[in-house]
């Protein structure tokens, strides 16, 4: 099965890039492409170390980029943990 998704993802300057990301099931990469330059497509390869984390490999123009991530546990986010208040009768972090 071929997955696509789209993102758009807004700089502190305000501008918007748009891209979008396909992979194939059982595929170790992706391949990128921008919404302002759909034909230059770039891939994206990763890898599942034994501790869960996935390690992202690629190459852009003349760089390489290493990149890795690893799971938050949703439960200690804080709106999840202390739950979200409209108002607040005392400062959450004081």
């Amino acid at each position: 099965m071929r997955w696509i998704y789209l993102s758009a993802f807004r700089s502190i300057d305000g501008s918007v890039q748009k891209y979008r990301v396909d992979r194939e099931d059982e595929s170790p990469s992706l391949t990128v492409s921008t919404a302002a330059e759909p034909d230059a497509k770039y891939e994206i390869a990763y890898t599942r170390t034994d501790d869960g984390r996935l390690v992202f490999h690629a190459s852009l123009k003349n760089d390489t980029i290493v990149a890795t991530v690893r799971r938050v546990d949703e439960s200690k986010f804080v709106l999840v943990s202390r739950g979200f208040h409209w108002i607040n009768e005392t400062p959450f972090n004081n």
